[in-house]
């Protein structure tokens, strides 16, 4: 019979093609990034996040995104029945490939979610820029929190399937954990300062204001270099010039 371990494995070959995400591997590198994309702000499917900033690292790369826009607890297409289905993936993906330096990176929806499957997936490093730390009702009434509420509604109308974590803070309360977690934050939005500042006494977790930005200041610390300092810092490696397995 087999194992839930190889179960997921062999999903996982046969569906990492799929567009829900996308892999790759890298020869002869033990570490391996996971990218999760944020809330769809345009038109057309979420994007592939963050592929430019991080094409010249040599390290294996899987990039996910959540077409149903569900904060990661719903389906991904072709690839993860659920939120806990994707954790079993991942998971076994690690083992299989041998990677021993785990990062999670994740702008709003996706610092959520590199947040929640970091600590899981014991990263060292778990990098999330203007993350919502909570989608709970009660909360976002309390905070006055009215984004996203189509997209929200629908991860609420499927809460008995998917038992959303409705709150990071808690959830991080409750669990041990070893990864470090660094969250980002435009000063100029005072909703994302919310969603930070009651992450800042957490173990393990510091939480960095970044003047005059808004909810998009991901990409301030892009344009200035800090990004690629970033993720240099986190994958322990500086950024390489020949492809992997060169």
């Amino acid at each position: 019979m087999q194992t839930q371990q190889q179960h997921a494995e062999m999903s996982f070959e046969r569906f990492m093609e799929d567009s829900a995400v996308q892999y790759e591997p890298c020869a002869g590198s033990d570490r391996l990034i996971i990218v999760f994309g944020g809330i769809n702000q345009g038109v057309g499917l979420p994007v592939f996040e963050f592929r430019r900033s991080l094409s010249e690292f040599s390290c294996a790369k899987l990039f996910v995104r959540d077409l149903g826009q569900s904060w990661y607890h719903g389906e991904l297409p072709g690839f993860a029945a659920d939120r806990d289905d994707a954790l079993a993936k991942m998971a076994a993906l690690i083992e299989r490939g041998g990677y021993r330096r785990i990062v999670t990176i994740g702008n709003s929806m996706g610092g959520y979610a590199a947040i929640w499957f970091g600590v899981r997936l014991a990263a060292a490093q778990v990098l999330a820029f203007a993350p919502q730390t909570f989608i709970g009702p009660w909360l976002r009434l309390w905070h006055l929190d009215p984004r996203w509420m189509r997209e929200i509604l629908s991860v609420y109308q499927n809460a008995l399937r998917n038992r959303p974590v409705l709150d990071l803070k808690r959830d991080l309360a409750r669990r041990r954990y070893e990864s470090k977690i660094e969250i980002f934050c435009g000063d100029m939005c005072r909703l994302d300062v919310v969603h930070a500042g009651r992450m800042s006494k957490l173990d393990g977790v510091t939480v960095h204001s970044i003047q005059d930005t808004h909810h998009d200041s991901i990409k301030r610390l892009r344009d200035d270099g800090t990004l690629r300092e970033l993720l240099s810092r986190g994958l322990g490696e500086t950024p390489q010039s020949e492809p992997c397995g060169a």
